[in-house]
């Protein structure tokens, strides 16, 4: 089965959207650190970005 773009419904990609200055307010760090964080989520497997 298939969506309306053509990918397989099995498998599921999301594409996600990231407010840096909500998210830096919300965890209470600054930008540098966050992005050092999203920087290493995939080196360590927590997310995939292709």
């Amino acid at each position: 089965m298939y969506d309306l773009l053509g990918n397989s419904l099995k498998t599921v990609k999301a594409i996600v959207n990231i407010n840096v200055e909500t998210m830096c307010k919300d965890w209470a760090m600054s930008k540098q650190k966050l992005y050092q964080v999203l920087y290493a989520m995939p080196q360590v497997g927590l997310i995939t970005i292709t």
